[in-house]
Parts: C-alpha cells; sequence; structure tokens
C-alpha cells in the first residue's frame, strides 16, 4: 500500500503545481480512502 502511495507522489505534486485547492481536496479524500482500506 505504501508503494501506491509514493507512485502516487509525483502525480500529487504535480497536481499541485496547477491547482492547490483542488489537489488538496483529492489528496485528502484519497489519504481518507486508504486509511478505510487499511482498517
Amino acid at each position: 500500500m505504501s508503494n501506491l502511495l509514493f507512485g502516487l507522489l509525483p502525480l500529487i505534486s504535480a497536481k499541485w503545481k496547477i491547482g492547490r485547492r483542488r489537489t488538496l481536496l483529492e489528496s485528502t479524500l484519497f489519504f481518507s480512502m486508504v486509511s478505510h482500506m487499511e482498517v
């Protein structure tokens, strides 16, 4: 699961440069989704 996170980090950082608000929302949703999957 951590490998998936590290794989998506560049994608998230690239999106961060495009738009902060949208990226912040998407990353929050993504991390909440990951935490639910781990449980």
